[in-house]
């Protein structure tokens, strides 16, 4: 028997070379839960699925769908009584699901069963919705990486409006608005944000716009809301342009500007008053950081994250 004999290293090592040879090897299981996908074989519920004038059945596995999602385990596997038994259900179970694209849940499915969804763009917005009704975050997720690959300038302020409500996520397209904020803020885009994401917006460090560019900017927007909403408004046209500006003008880092943008594009809105605008022509004329740090004034004083990282890119070397 000592001829079978191996010593301790060549058996570990034998060991080892097997269990790489087991992580090594492809998983297929999403394969095989894809053949299930609407199949009816040993399928034990069926949705009903209507929108309108469309219509249609799907078949499911309620194990693969409640360990998925706690709203379809809610629906598929009643809750205990008080006797602390489970209802009887009767199997096949039938579920209908009414006000839902039937394409959007077929998709829905898809993603449940492989992990893996084929998104339309005519669909995104549902897909989104119903991503977050049967808390599907794998479909949640696939939404938001298709939405980031079709960022652009033109509609990198619509997605961002959208994503708080869609996706559940205030800070989509940041990045991007970030990078390219002195073209995404000429946008129609711009305009028409909601004042709660402007307000998000205009907080945001990593701008790299110039300073005076986001005032002009804002103005624009003011102007136009009041066009929109100033029956709703007090006061004239001034006045109501004032009153909206109210909210906003703290988010704006006047200090940051040089003393030709204020001249030009601040000082004649008369948005300011006459305090603030002399605290801005004593701050331009400190010469040094510490006697502007020292200085007191109604106004954030330092550059944005953003400019600085701006400022920095342009004055490289090439």
């Amino acid at each position: 028997m000592l001829h079978n004999f191996k010593p301790k290293e060549e058996k570990k090592k034998e060991f080892d070379d097997e269990e790489d040879e087991v992580e090594e090897r492809p998983l297929y299981l999403a394969d095989f839960l894809g053949k299930l996908v609407n199949n009816p074989a040993r399928s034990d519920v069926t949705f009903l699925v209507s929108k309108g004038e469309k219509k249609e059945s799907f078949h499911g596995h309620r194990i693969i769908l409640a360990a998925a999602s706690k709203i379809f385990e809610a629906m598929l596997y009643p809750l205990k009584g008080s006797d602390g038994e489970r209802p009887k259900v009767t199997l096949p179970m039938t579920i209908s699901i009414a006000d839902t694209e039937p394409e959007v849940f077929k998709l829905l499915l898809q993603c449940v069963y492989t992990d893996n969804v084929e998104i339309d763009p005519a669909f995104l917005g549902t897909l989104i919705n119903i991503s977050h009704k049967y808390q599907i975050e794998k479909l949640q997720l696939a939404c938001s990486e298709f939405m980031e690959k079709d960022v652009n300038t033109e509609n990198a302020l619509e997605l961002f409006e959208m994503a708080p409500a869609l996706l559940g996520d205030d800070e989509f397209g940041l990045p991007f608005i970030r990078d390219n904020s002195d073209d995404v803020l000429q946008t129609e885009a711009f305009l028409k944000l909601s004042p709660a994401r402007l307000k998000y917006l205009l907080a945001d460090e990593g701008l790299g716009c110039e300073e005076s560019t986001l005032f002009v900017a804002l103005k624009k927007w003011v102007d136009n809301y009041v066009a929109k909403h100033g029956e709703d408004l007090k006061g004239t046209e001034t006045e109501k342009k004032k009153t909206v500006f109210k909210d906003y003008l703290p988010l704006i880092r006047f200090p940051t500007m040089d003393l030709e943008d204020i001249a030009t594009h601040v000082a004649p809105t008369g948005l300011l008053d006459e305090k603030q605008m002399l605290q801005l022509y004593q701050f331009c004329a400190l010469r040094t950081d510490e006697e502007k740090e020292k200085f007191t004034i109604d106004f954030n004083t330092h550059k944005r994250s953003g400019q600085k990282k701006k400022v920095k890119k342009e004055g490289q070397k090439t």
